[in-house]
């Protein structure tokens, strides 16, 4: 779910941490307890709250997967 990077490189420069999820049935749509997870892991990952978060929804308007990255 999460895509790890070295919090600090050597020259002092951090770097972006992106968090990942997607739903495990596509065709409905991702579910609360999966949406939860996705934000328990952001905020352990220390995204901050005000990071915009990005949605790709299916026809029916469901979550299909959903990102966020700290820039």
């Amino acid at each position: 779910m999460t895509d790890p990077g070295p919090a600090e490189e050597a020259d002092g420069m951090t770097t972006e941490k992106t968090v990942k999820a997607a739903a495990e049935d596509r065709r409905h749509g991702m579910t609360l307890d999966e949406l939860a997870a996705f934000v328990q892991e952001a905020m352990r990952e220390e995204i901050p709250g005000d990071a915009t978060v990005t949605v790709i929804a299916t026809w029916r308007s469901t979550i299909k997967k959903v990102e966020v990255t700290d820039k």
